[in-house]
């Protein structure tokens, strides 16, 4: 089975004009409608912050992924063929601050920032939780990845996070 675009899906259905699409094309276009998507997620993970933007490198494991691929190093997932379109991003992000300080967390398109944001102060060994929501167009072969700043260079402990992308 192929995710397909919206345009492929269309044809499909419009050659369907003699009733005789096919058992496989009938499955693409079951398969494409379907949810595309997926979560990447950590449980008391680490994550050295230098002080500046980078990839939100703490996600350990992923599920439900479909017409996407993770990059848990990168923090992102990179839409696959045929799987463009319209998305919805959120994450929660709990965490524990070593120190006092800012942190920050933010949506990132083909590793550019984005203005789907949120940022907290903290005092020291302070639990708090960071969340954001998005949406946007995305293109095969686009990123869409969480990224993490930090007012001061420390090593930050992730008590939980979770990142969930899906095709609208």
């Amino acid at each position: 089975m192929t995710i397909q675009t919206e345009s492929e899906l269309l044809a499909a259905l419009a050659d369907n004009q003699t009733r005789d699409i096919d058992a496989a094309k009938l499955r693409d276009v079951v398969e494409s409608i379907m949810a595309v998507g997926g979560t990447m997620y950590c449980d008391d993970e680490p994550i050295a912050l230098t002080g500046a933007w980078q990839p939100f490198s703490a996600f350990t494991q992923s599920i439900d992924t479909k017409g996407l691929n993770e990059s848990f190093s990168d923090g992102h997932f990179t839409v696959g063929a045929g799987a463009g379109g319209v998305y919805t991003v959120a994450a929660k992000v709990n965490l524990t601050a070593p120190g006092p300080g800012t942190i920050m967390i933010a949506v990132t398109k083909n590793g550019a920032l984005t203005p789907f944001r949120d940022s907290l102060t903290f005092a020291t060994g302070e639990d708090k939780s960071l969340v954001v929501f998005g949406s946007g167009s995305l293109a095969d072969g686009d990123t869409v990845g969480l990224a993490i700043d930090s007012s001061a260079a420390a090593t930050v402990n992730i008590d939980f996070a979770q990142f969930r992308v899906s095709r609208n």
